[in-house]
């Protein structure tokens, strides 16, 4: 339950939050009786833009319902958060007991009206997401874990990039970029060796409502699914995103999927 934010709540501009770590930075659990998480975050309440969020570390763990966070609730820009792991980045789990995942995030959060008056949120949610850069040699995304961008509003989503010599995710880990009503987000992977899907991992950019889809770009030596793994590109009512992958080899079990589709607008490609 520790926590280092900066935090806006009117119109002046966050501060940033830098993390540097010559051996290792963890962000581990979360409070058990209100289920709130081990955090760093830059966030912002009201108009003013939340600052930009970078740790600098040998190795970055993340687990058991921590989560590294740049968010708007209100009408603000969220932060982007950067993070350069010179040995590797392990993202893990979930709060025991509920479905809050291990997090690395940047996001626009619907609040429940009557929480957002008592608290002074200046509501609708119309701010965009910030980006999430990741570079590192090794990232690991397993136990129901997620690196994402997302968008509960109408702004858009913001950009996932990620660049490793390897991506393993397993276990019902995921890389997603999520939108409701503005723009999706698009994701963008590089693993100079291998991108690694395993035991219904996912990998997707997707819209709800009226929201397009994101696009998707892999570059991989390899690209592995197995066991009810999918990388997707949906949407509802808006048009699909593109996918594209540029590898030496693509392995994918036929209990696995690739799709780039939307319900009652245009299929991506």
């Amino acid at each position: 339950g520790a926590v280092i934010s900066s935090t806006t709540v009117g119109t002046g501009e966050g501060g940033e939050v830098n993390v540097w770590a010559s051996d290792r930075t963890e962000i581990i659990g979360f409070v058990p009786a209100f289920l709130i998480p081990s955090l760093i975050t830059s966030s912002t309440l009201g108009p003013g833009q939340a600052g930009n969020l970078t740790i600098d570390t040998r190795q970055l763990i993340v687990g058991n319902g921590g989560r590294v966070d740049a968010s708007t609730a209100a009408s603000g820009t969220a932060g982007s958060v950067t993070i350069n792991a010179s040995e590797q980045v392990r993202v893990s789990g979930t709060v025991p007991g509920s479905r809050n995942p291990t997090l690395i995030i940047s996001s626009a959060n619907a609040i429940d009206p009557a929480l957002a008056a008592v608290i002074g949120i200046n509501l609708p949610l119309v701010g965009n997401s910030g980006d999430v850069t990741i570079n590192t040699p090794k990232l690991e995304v397993t136990e129901g874990a997620k690196v994402s961008v997302s968008n509960d509003g109408t702004g858009r989503a913001g950009n996932l990039s990620v660049n490793a010599n390897t991506i393993a995710l397993s276990d019902r880990g995921s890389i997603t970029a999520a939108s409701v009503l503005g723009g999706g987000g698009n994701i963008f992977l590089q693993a100079r060796d291998a991108l690694q899907l395993r035991q219904q991992a996912q990998i997707s950019a997707s819209a709800g409502e009226l929201g397009d889809g994101g696009n998707i770009e892999i570059a991989a030596g390899t690209v592995t699914g197995f066991d009810r793994s999918q990388i997707s590109a949906n949407a509802f009512q808006g048009n699909g995103g593109n996918i594209q992958i540029d590898t030496q080899g693509l392995f994918f079990t036929p209990n696995s999927t690739i799709s780039a589709s939307s319900e009652l607008g245009v299929s991506g490609i």
